[in-house]
């Protein structure tokens, strides 16, 4: 064995083994802001192999209790438990637990939390639907949630502090106390002076845990997500069945001490107008003022705004005010029959000024957010566009939408998408060529509608796909710009999932390559859940929350398994009945067998298990240690370890798979790739296993140009910090050899380009 500067330069390096293969943070409910829901980062995931064969399920964890948020995600942290880095997954609980978990691997920490926190002090616990049915809540029958009702709005993380933010609620001696937490990310620790307990006032209304029962603490429910903008940090409330004298909260705080800089809310004369969007958060644009859609309750266009879309503008203290709304002409009609315009969030169109949205009367309504559109004695309202988005198809009585529309530019054209309850899922087509409603004041003057109300397309499945009920899908995208675009959804398999624990299904759609002829095209299914059960089975459906997409998976917040009698029948009929404490987070990604690599070629690594692609299966041929030493020129050490080569005889196959893993590191430096030879003029395969040891994951393989001989590991994007003594996991090499020798070299490289040469076995 030898040490060795490289002599590879780095311009070189970078043409041999591609871009930085970056990962994408999803910090706030529905991605971003403007809450597109997409992540157009996506390397990994595409149509053509997000398939029943080639992606499904790679593991779950158990949590304490229900959730009801959406997962988010940051990659690259350094955690307190063990000093290493990992892409984490945060996920909450109506308990009032909040988890870090391993994005990557269940193996990670020994299978358990990096962090877990529950937020009830001592001697108090979460309120629950019997506190809810007590106060007189639906009739006295309350169902809305299943359990208990502790933190349910979706946290926002603030990466560059190191922040995650959230709400919990408590019952405390009688009291019903809600609290702002701030939580460190790498850690789980309480920190930024919080929490505090949330109380605020706005013209001359209260909102307190410490008033007469039932107070504002017990009445407001938090459902929103929360949402962060230039240093604010916003919550939002609506209620509980619509019972008592509620409004429609919005109070922000500093994001760097937790203090109050603005309660607001929307019905300060009158009552009701919640504010709950299905659980999306604020949307806001390029200035920092807030969006919202309303529910019913009182409206006078000055103080009260119910069934209403509202731009909230801070003024130079902070302070929330109306800068402009729009009501529907029929808002009497609405506010009568509970069709909350706020049933869902809205998407501010990306380049424009542009707000979309609807609620349970099924439009699509298009503002222009200079002006918003006020109200209108009669049809038609004064907004850019409206049109019916969405239609009863299976028998059902509701066509409401709960889940927020979501926005994608393909290739050739840009879509809106939308999956009303008892319906299909819809593809409407934005067209927008005079760039009108530019960002800002003025531009060009539209040449007609801008979006077609003909759908472009449409799914064949209906929601839910076991008989009729709410809510309809909630959707997210994932694209590698405007690339390999899937539409991913979340809804109920069966029934009414309104006040009832339903089975659920996760679906995935090529978002812009349509079959079929006509006005209306056929949006084409790629996967779903229900199609392998036993083995993707996404559990009893979590009410109003969405997919997340990041790092080749997909991560859902969901509760216990279904049992197979049960998943085609209604839960209320179902015996066993559906579980009413039991959550977990299920995560989706690449089942696919290694990937093949040609010579000459670069690719995302696929992660494996031997559960889902059995030919890894087999018996150990050799197994060894070599060590060894990154050491510069001036013989600073700056990491060693050991390089643990394997090779397997694939019991199934008969043919012979080399492994390669990084261990037992330390130092001060990291490693940033693996290089082994000699693989000329053969097939190979590669990918990573999740099912063993080691936390940090390739991002990509590449191998030499002809004959092939070369094939390199890259960590550039994720490294294996040797400080924090991470490892590896297995990388694989898939051959259809039967023999193999001790004769060929593997080098390891740091980040800052140093090279240790060594022997390796060989095909």
């Amino acid at each position: 064995m030898r040490r060795i500067l490289t002599a590879i330069s780095g311009v070189l390096l970078s043409s041999l083994l591609g871009g930085a293969w970056a990962q994408v943070a999803v910090v706030t409910q529905h991605n971003d802001n403007s809450r597109t829901g997409a992540n157009t980062q996506e390397a990994s995931l595409a149509p053509s192999n997000v398939n029943p064969g080639q992606f499904g399920k790679v593991f779950s964890y158990t949590l304490d209790d229900q959730t009801y948020s959406q997962p988010l995600f940051v990659p690259h942290l350094i955690m307190s438990v063990d000093g290493q880095m990992h892409n984490v997954v945060f996920v909450t609980t109506v308990n009032n637990s909040v988890y870090a978990w391993d994005a990557d691997s269940n193996t990670a920490n020994g299978g358990q939390p990096l962090w877990q926190r529950n937020l009830t002090p001592t001697g108090a616990r979460p309120p629950n639907i019997q506190d809810m049915s007590a106060m007189g809540a639906c009739g006295g029958n309350y169902h809305d949630f299943a359990g208990n009702i502790g933190i349910v709005g979706t946290p926002v993380i603030d990466t560059t502090n190191s922040v995650i933010y959230l709400v919990a609620r408590t019952v405390e001696s009688g009291a019903f106390v809600q609290r702002l937490h701030a939580l460190d990310i790498h850690s789980g620790s309480e920190i930024l002076g919080g929490p505090v307990v949330i109380t605020g006032s706005y013209d001359g209304v209260v909102f307190t845990p410490f008033t007469t029962s039932p107070t504002p603490g017990q009445l407001q429910n938090q459902r929103s997500a929360l949402t962060l903008v230039k240093g604010t940090l916003y919550i939002a409330w609506s209620s509980h069945c619509d019972y008592g004298h509620f409004h429609g909260w919005v109070m922000g705080y500093n994001a760097g001490n937790l203090s109050q800089i603005t309660a607001w809310n929307d019905s300060p004369t009158g009552s009701m107008a919640g504010i709950w969007q299905g659980g999306q958060g604020a949307t806001v644009d390029s200035a920092g003022n807030l969006y919202f859609l309303t529910g019913n309750g009182s409206w006078n266009g000055t103080t009260n705004f119910g069934e209403s879309a509202l731009q909230l503008t801070p003024g130079a203290s902070g302070a929330l005010a109306v800068g402009k709304y729009f009501t529907p002409w029929n808002y009497l009609q609405l506010n009568n029959g509970d069709s909350d315009l706020g049933s869902a969030g809205a998407v501010l169109i990306p380049g424009t000024r542009l707000l979309a949205g609807g609620g349970k009367q099924g439009m699509l309504y298009v503002m222009d957010t200079n002006v918003m559109g006020g109200i209108t004695t009669g049809a038609p309202d004064s907004v850019v566009q409206e049109f019916q988005a969405t239609f009863i198809q299976n028998g059902g009585s509701t066509l409401h939408i709960h889940g927020g529309p979501v926005f994608f530019t393909a290739p050739t054209a840009q879509y809106v998408y939308l999956w009303g309850e008892n319906d299909h899922l819809r593809a409407y087509q934005y067209s927008n060529p005079a760039g009108a409603y530019p960002v800002g004041s003025g531009g060009p003057a539209p040449a007609g509608p801008l979006f077609n109300s003909t759908a472009a397309a449409q799914s064949t499945t209906l929601v839910p796909q076991v008989g009729t009920g709410m809510p309809g899908g909630f959707l997210s995208t994932s694209s590698n710009g405007t690339a390999n675009g899937i539409v991913w959804a979340l809804t109920p398999h069966a029934c009414d999932a309104n006040q009832h624990v339903e089975p659920g299904a996760l679906f995935a759609f090529d978002a812009a390559n349509f079959t079929g002829t006509g006005a209306t095209r056929t949006l084409v299914e790629l996967w779903d859940s229900t199609q392998n059960l036993a083995r993707d089975d996404v559990g009893y459906f979590a009410k109003f929350t969405y997919p997340t997409i990041a790092n080749g998976k997909v991560y859902v917040s969901s509760w216990g398994a279904v049992p197979a009698a049960n998943e085609n029948k209604c839960a209320e009929s179902s015996t066993p009945a559906a579980p009413t404490n039991k959550g977990q987070l299920v995560v989706y990604g690449s089942l696919a067998a290694p990937v093949a690599l040609t010579a000459g070629s670069t690719i995302p690594v696929a992660a494996l298990t031997e559960a889902a692609y059995p030919n890894l299966g087999g018996v150990v041929q050799y197994d060894q240690l070599v060590p060894f030493t990154l050491q510069d020129s001036s013989g600073n050490v700056e990491c060693t370890g050991n390089l643990q080569e394997r090779v397997v005889l694939s019991s199934n196959t008969g043919d012979l798979d080399f492994y390669y893993r990084v261990r037992d590191t330390a130092g001060s430096g990291s490693v940033a790739r693996l290089s082994t030879s000699s693989f000329a003029g053969m097939s190979v395969s590669v990918g990573y296993r999740t099912d063993g040891p080691g936390t940090v994951s390739p991002g990509a393989a590449t191998r030499r140009a002809a004959p092939g001989g070369l094939i390199t590991f890259d960590f550039s994007s994720n490294p294996i910090v040797c400080a924090a003594q991470q490892e590896s996991q297995f990388m694989l090499i898939s051959t259809a050899v039967t023999s193999f020798e001790s004769s060929g070299q593997a080098d390891i490289f740091s980040t800052d380009g140093i090279d240790f040469s060594m022997p390796a076995v060989m095909p």
